[in-house]
């Protein structure tokens, strides 16, 4: 692993990661009701860094379905429930010694990435739905149809996939036809029980109303010794278990670095049941001793992640969800916020 700096100013934080050939940029900017505007401060941010090319973004709070700056486009997947406060914020990254591919479908930008040495790092989305249903079959499936063909239009598939994210309007009542779907997508393409992507499956969708709102990473191999593994959790169940195809974490990891995406995590036992049901606090410890014992199985510290996302029913857990964070040597201003619903009480 190269030099990692970690930069902190008013309203954004941001993570280089210095590596052969190349720096990546990890920033989380966020923005009250009252401030500038989250859109601005990234652009301040990037024309102040004339190196730095941004490849993929995710935001909260705000609608801007392709990030923009100087003319130049790249992948802004954006859901509209801001955080406590009414704070949108936003989570850019980008990339420094390598020039960065714009990815291109029927003339719109699906895509960005770029390549070092070992591989090519390939962000694809927002898909969206179609077309409405009530219980998300048809439109789930037109989702996964439209990572494939942008897949393939990278010149990848399936089986190089690392991380999706999905966003459900209504998770209470399509979360079981969505991975049925997504099961016979994966056995579709082969992947089904082989080494599955990390994944976030929360509820909630950008402000266009979309059914589903999804993005995802894959990473293609280029040279020799880079390997994709998953990380089981000691704390908890392996998702199939209960119906949900994903890894719990997936580790990237090439001849001078390795990357853990740790999926989304809630308050599950060892059975797959909830735990602590009716008590919203407790269920954050569980939350973060899972995400905790991930870590440590993956052997990573929480003071070396670079990114993450709090998804919080009501707002006003997030001081603690900070705290509990610091207390474990995560610096919440690396945190996004975000009111979602998930698939369970």
């Amino acid at each position: 692993m190269g030099r990692v700096d970690r930069y902190t100013e008013e309203d954004i934080d941001s993570v280089r990661v210095e590596r052969q050939g190349v720096v990546e940029w990890f920033i989380t900017a966020r923005s009250t009701r009252h401030g500038v505007p989250v859109a601005v401060l990234l652009d301040r941010w990037l024309c102040a860094h004339p190196a730095v090319a941004a490849v993929w973004q995710f935001s909260v709070g705000y609608f801007a379905g392709i990030g923009v700056t100087g003319g130049v486009k790249w992948p802004n997947v954006c859901i509209g429930s801001a955080g406590a406060e009414g704070v949108s914020s936003a989570f850019l990254h980008g990339v420094e010694g390598a020039e960065p591919e714009r990815l291109l479908l029927n003339g719109r930008v699906v895509g960005s990435g770029f390549r070092d040495y070992a591989a090519r790092y390939v962000w694809l989305g927002p898909f969206e739905s179609k077309g409405r249903s009530v219980h998300g079959n048809k439109t789930s499936g037109s989702v996964f149809g439209q990572i494939g063909d942008c897949l393939s239009s990278a010149g990848t598939g399936f089986r190089n996939l690392v991380r999706t994210w999905f966003f459900l309007r209504d998770i209470g009542s399509s979360y079981d036809t969505f991975n049925a779907e997504r099961l016979a997508s994966y056995d579709a393409v082969g992947i089904a029980h082989g080494v599955l992507p990390s994944s976030t499956g929360v509820g909630s969708c950008d402000p266009r109303s979309a059914d589903i709102v999804a993005a995802c990473m894959a990473v293609i191999p280029s040279a020799q010794g880079v390997t994709v593994r998953a990380i089981t959790s000691p704390a908890q169940c392996p998702p199939a278990s209960y119906g949900s195809h994903f890894s719990r974490a997936l580790e990237v990891r090439t001849p001078d670095h390795r990357r853990l995406m740790v999926s989304g995590t809630a308050s599950i036992g060892t059975d797959g049941k909830t735990l602590d049901a009716s008590d919203p606090r407790k269920q954050i410890s569980n939350t973060l001793d899972a995400v905790d014992a991930i870590l440590r199985a993956g052997g990573v510290k929480w003071g070396e992640i670079t990114s993450a996302v709090a998804y919080l029913r009501d707002n006003d857990l997030l001081d603690q969800v900070c705290g509990r964070c610091t207390e474990r040597g995560l610096d919440p201003r690396s945190l996004l916020a975000a009111r979602a619903a998930i698939c369970r009480p």
